[in-house]
């Protein structure tokens, strides 16, 4: 009885360890970011249907090109974190 006791005490301490809790939160944060990315996407082929009366296909246009504009920028922070700052 007692080793099913020590057994379930060092599976609770294994899911409370911080590293756990580190992934939880980002996976929870890059759940959100993916979750923003859709909505701003949505949003902006909308904004640009009623504001400027852009058919269905051209601001979904518009949408590649402002989510591709957005693509570089990742693209230098990715190498700069992988091969760190010039001095």
């Amino acid at each position: 009885m007692h080793a099913r006791g020590a057994r379930a005490s060092a599976r609770h301490d294994a899911v409370s360890s911080p590293g756990v809790t580190a992934v939880l939160i980002l996976l929870a944060l890059l759940f959100s970011k993916f979750v923003y990315l859709a909505s701003l996407g949505s949003y902006y082929t909308f904004y640009l249907i009623s504001r400027f009366g852009l058919t269905v296909q051209s601001a979904q246009i518009h949408l590649f090109v402002f989510l591709g504009a957005s693509r570089p920028h990742d693209r230098r922070r990715t190498r700069r974190d992988r091969i760190g700052r010039r001095q």
